[in-house]
């Protein structure tokens, strides 16, 4: 089994630049968006510069998730129908899987990765409502929650790789074998990187508690994301060398008032989005 040298979060946090920055457009309208007297004309502008992520931006809308399947025709008219919230939670999302979806990663099986976090995002989605949380900002946590696993995957291989062969040998979920063999863990590098990219604090915090929702009492989208990763793994959408998925998270079990019928009734109502939003972001 391979040993390497722990990593550090200053060495994390100093990789961050060789990643792609989040599109300009996106950064300059989240700080934008929460301005009441916003130009919705001049935000709808502004998002058609970026062609690729408007065309992103429009197939999600477009989605039979959203109810509006042909209908949105512009990005005004994604903004109109949909609202400015769900606008700001779209283009994040668009935004992350342009940017994250042009990495590639020795050893890490982007295909699956993607899988996985879509179904997340969805599972989410459908559970936001019983946390009262907005199912946009539950869906963008659910995408990104392990980006972490990414950055570390594309900066070191080899660690990843060693995480892996950690995880298998010792049938070990993979955030314990991160621990074990880099002494950090991808919920920390995904909550850097998100701050990095100037991301609402909900979401941030929303990445940064899905390992631990009970550490985070005062953020719910944190349980909502942390059940949402369990429901993608019993959806079939399995991290490759996730020898042992993580446990369905009791204190969030709580939180949200589930019982198995409930439960499998949201998995159910997430299945077929599931499906579908892995072929948007291209997995």
């Amino acid at each position: 089994m391979m040993t390497l040298s722990p990593l550090t979060l200053a060495e994390l946090e100093g990789s961050l630049g060789r990643l792609p920055s989040m599109p300009a457009v996106v950064t300059e309208l989240l700080l934008r968006l929460e301005d009441p007297e916003l130009d919705t004309r001049r935000l709808a502008h502004d998002i058609a510069r970026d062609q690729s992520l408007a065309a992103k931006t429009l197939r999600i809308a477009n989605s039979p998730f959203y109810g509006l399947r042909g209908r949105v025709a512009s990005i005004q008219d994604a903004v109109t129908l949909l609202g400015l919230h769900t606008m700001r939670t779209l283009m994040l999302a668009a935004a992350a899987g342009e940017t994250l979806g042009r990495l590639t990663a020795e050893g890490l099986d982007t295909a699956t990765y993607w899988r996985h976090c879509t179904a997340a995002a969805v599972v989410a989605r459908v559970l936001a409502p019983r946390a009262k949380v907005n199912p946009e900002s539950a869906f963008v946590v659910g995408l990104l929650h392990d980006i972490g696993r990414l950055v570390i995957a594309t900066n070191y291989p080899a660690h990843y790789k060693a995480v892996h062969e950690r995880a298998r040998a010792e049938g070990l979920p993979l955030i314990d074998a991160e621990r074990l063999c880099l002494g950090i863990d991808h919920v920390q590098v995904g909550e850097l990187l998100a701050r990095r990219w100037v991301f609402p604090a909900t979401i941030v915090d929303g990445i940064a508690g899905h390992h631990a929702p009970e550490r985070w009492p005062e953020q719910p989208l944190a349980a909502v994301v942390s059940l949402a990763d369990s429901g993608a793994y019993e959806l079939g959408r399995h991290l490759a060398g996730a020898w042992n998925p993580p446990s369905r998270s009791e204190y969030a079990w709580n939180a949200l008032g589930l019982d198995e019928a409930t439960w499998q009734a949201a998995l159910d109502e997430a299945r077929p989005g599931a499906e579908e939003f892995s072929l948007v972001f291209g997995a």
